[in-house]
């Protein structure tokens, strides 16, 4: 079986490609058990499991895919690091977090309670190529569990047109402060990404006058600097 370069890179990551060196007597025949009885061990497995699971073949990912998985609510955030957090709606007290870090020499698992809560962390090397692996892999989530990503920290201008192309709708939107540096972009934001329940801008890079007039159906919205922000923005935004 093939494998394309986001498995490729993750393979490579967890050293599963000396699995396939090892002689076919040490392997789990897991393709071999009865389709019914495989899904079944496939939803046992923790989501991090099954997302590990789903990129290590063609094959594996069709069969992750074969699952009528609940929507998962799929965020990308970034703080000190970027991170891609996944939560299933019915049960929004355990979060699986996949983490980027610069400080981390190889990847691992780490779990944190908080209370009733529990985050499932796995924490990959940012090998300096950190922005293009997290777009691959939202876009592989979505793939695999037929989910839409719920909400995005905006905190590098190429998400503003990757999100656009990836998905028209979106329910929570924060966009960092200086990362729109023209009044098309901002334009192209408003006109092409409907965000249905939290809208949050930060300040605008640019000494261009202007003004938009484009609807925004936000539930919530929080601009910094909104000289701009007119009326007719405010009334139209249904």
């Amino acid at each position: 079986m093939s494998v394309n370069g986001t498995e490729m890179a993750l393979l490579q990551r967890f050293g599963q490609l000396n699995i396939r060196k090892k002689s076919p007597k040490s392997r789990i025949p897991l393709f071999k058990l009865p389709q019914l009885v495989l899904l079944e061990c496939i939803e046992n497995l923790d989501v991090l499991e099954i997302l590990i699971f789903s990129l290590l073949s063609k094959r594996a990912k069709s069969t992750v895919k074969l699952i009528r998985w609940n929507p998962l609510d799929l965020r990308l955030k970034f703080e000190d690091d970027t991170h891609i957090c996944l939560k299933f709606p019915s049960d929004p007290s355990r979060e699986w977090v996949v983490d980027y870090d610069k400080e981390s020499s190889y990847p691992y698992f780490q779990s944190t309670l908080k209370g009733p809560n529990v985050s499932r962390h796995l924490v990959l090397k940012d090998n300096g190529n950190a922005m293009g692996e997290i777009k691959q892999m939202i876009e592989h989530i979505c793939e695999v569990f037929r989910s839409s990503i719920c909400g995005i920290d905006i905190f590098e201008e190429s998400l503003i047109e990757w999100v656009i192309n990836l998905q028209s709708t979106i329910q929570y939107v924060s966009i960092n402060d200086d990362i729109i540096i023209s009044v098309q972009t901002l334009n192209r934001i408003f006109k092409n990404l409907k965000v249905t329940e939290f809208f949050r801008l930060g300040s605008i890079k640019t000494d261009q006058k202007f003004e938009i007039t484009e609807p925004i159906p936000s539930r919530l919205v929080t601009i910094y600097k909104s000289y701009w922000f007119t009326l007719p923005a405010i009334l139209n935004g249904n």
